[in-house]
């Protein structure tokens, strides 16, 4: 089975979707601040609000002004989407597909879609067989997916509290 292995091209951190790359408010101020030490302007927006709360951001700057040379400037520190890339979503997780929006990101240089339909083949899979799918060829992606899906989750369940 082919794993996924990023190889730094920065595709992913040039071009964004029409709603930015996609932020958590716990995300927002760790930017500005990292932007601040760096004398960087951010373009940070509101992209989704659910009666009257904001509940996710998106910057605005392309190519991501933490992209450097030698590729992500703040690796170790970048956030959730960056981390789960190129996934988007688990087996687990409904909201992606409720919204209509794919399960993975495109890699020019691993074919996602093509690598899942290849593991489902023509038969039924089970969510966990999914799921362990997901882990042995995304690793660390995977792990990042699933916290992302979580938070969003979470922001739903308080959505539907209130």
């Amino acid at each position: 089975m082919d794993k996924f292995i990023c190889q730094g091209c920065g595709k992913c951190c040039k071009k964004f979707g029409p709603k930015g790359l996609p932020l958590f408010d716990f995300e927002v101020e760790r930017l500005k601040k990292l932007a601040a030490e760096r004398g960087l302007d951010l373009d940070i927006r509101t992209t989704e609000v659910v009666d009257g709360k904001t509940v996710l951001y998106g910057m605005f700057n392309e190519p991501c002004p933490f992209l450097g040379e030698k590729g992500c400037t703040i690796y170790d520190k970048r956030f959730l989407i960056c981390k789960s890339f190129p996934l988007f979503s688990t087996a687990k997780f409904n909201f992606a597909k409720v919204k209509g929006i794919p399960e993975f990101m495109e890699c020019p240089n691993f074919d996602c879609r093509k690598k899942f339909e290849e593991f489902l083949g023509n038969e039924t899979k089970t969510i966990q067989e999914v799921e362990d799918y997901l882990k042995e060829t995304y690793g660390e992606c995977f792990d990042a997916c699933v916290l992302s899906n979580k938070e969003t989750e979470k922001i739903m369940d308080e959505l539907m509290r209130e």
